[in-house]
């Protein structure tokens, strides 16, 4: 890669990447797939289920592990939630980084680095699902989206990441 091409994103200090003018989610999808097949083997660590920030109880309540403690007001539109999941994922679950959209960095010529781990024990899957929703709600991506980084859509390959 010629690094006189690559295009240069203008940060200040404390702020985030332009998503808008450099999107880069399929390489920020691309590298979580990476990330997750080196730590298939890995095996689910005990300090997740002691988790009781609001983080882990909220992941919890969402996967059905748990209820959730609803004022009145809330249950109606709980219940109308929970009616819309679908089945359980097909995908088995493993150590995952549960929030890959700010915490993938890209430089000419390295593989991405994936910082700031934040673990969650769920398939794969979800971890780029998050990418996805957060990149369509919070960075304006186009609904597009969702079938280019549908599940055989990314080729490992685009990351630049080695497979295990």
């Amino acid at each position: 890669m010629d690094v006189r091409r690559v295009e240069r994103v203008p940060l200040r200090p404390g702020t985030e990447p332009d998503h808008a003018a450099a999107p880069r989610w399929l390489d920020v999808v691309a590298a979580g797939r990476a990330f997750h097949r080196a730590l298939a083997d890995v095996p689910r660590p005990a300090f997740l289920d002691r988790r009781r920030d609001w983080w882990a109880l909220g992941d919890r309540v969402a996967w059905q592990e748990c209820g959730a403690d609803l004022v009145p007001g809330l249950r109606g539109p709980y219940a109308e939630l929970v009616a819309l999941y679908g089945p359980p994922p097909r995908e088995r679950a493993q150590l995952v980084h549960g929030d890959l959209t700010g915490n993938v960095l890209f430089a000419p010529g390295l593989a991405p680095a994936v910082i700031d781990f934040s673990p969650y024990w769920r398939p794969p899957g979800f971890a780029e699902a998050v990418v996805v929703g957060d990149a369509l709600i919070w960075h304006g991506a186009g609904a597009g989206l969702l079938r280019a980084a549908g599940p055989r859509s990314v080729p490992a390959s685009s990351a630049s990441w080695p497979a295990p």
